[in-house]
């Protein structure tokens, strides 16, 4: 028996074996990974925390029903809006405003999942606006809008009534009848929910 002959076979087989697991083993992996990137609820990535604050500024009277972004008088006695990037000693509010009541609202955006040091956030500006803004009897709550949330924001945010989370959907929709709506003089963002 020529074991040289033999014992070639035996290695081209057990390496034909290796590639073949091999390349098994790398679909089984590939597969998984796009299991995983796979987002159960569809959002924007990439969307940087400007742009949803610039989305809630030019569509504030809408989502906010009743409210208004704070302001103030110049030197010259001119109103200016002031609560959009609204600096204090305290660090940057994004959104500064009153509800339909008149009481403060601090506002904190953050484009993803909301840490749970936003609390310490919220709570330092709004300690900010009791001490340099409201007047008495005035309140002033905080509002976290983010994507989403974990538990231990969740837990800490059942113990802070004045902080409120509301969750947010970046949704896009497409508008396959744009040359008509266009051409008819429609608005183009209402017809896209339709096209």
């Amino acid at each position: 028996m020529d074991w040289s002959a033999f014992s070639g076979a035996a290695v081209g087989a057990l390496v034909a074996t290796l590639v073949i697991i091999g390349g098994i083993w790398a679909l089984v992996a590939v597969d998984e990974r796009r299991r995983n990137k796979q987002v159960k609820h569809p959002t924007v990535n990439n969307i940087l925390e400007s742009q949803i604050e610039e989305h809630i500024l030019a569509n504030f009277a809408t989502l906010f029903s009743g409210w208004t972004i704070y302001t103030e008088d110049d030197a010259k006695g001119n109103t200016r809006l002031a609560g959009a990037y609204y600096h204090t000693d305290a660090g940057q509010i994004d959104i500064l405003c009153l509800n339909q009541t008149g009481n403060f609202v601090v506002i904190e955006l953050k484009r993803n999942k909301a840490p749970d040091k936003v609390i310490a956030q919220v709570d330092r500006y709004i300690a900010w606006v009791e001490k340099n803004l409201a007047k008495p009897n005035q309140q002033v709550r905080g509002l976290v809008i983010a994507n989403t949330l974990d538990k231990r924001l969740a837990y800490s945010l059942s113990r802070r009534p004045k902080i409120d989370f509301w969750a947010y959907n970046w949704v896009i929709v497409f508008d396959k009848n744009a040359i008509e709506h266009v051409l008819r003089g429609e608005d183009q963002a209402s017809k896209g929910r339709n096209g």
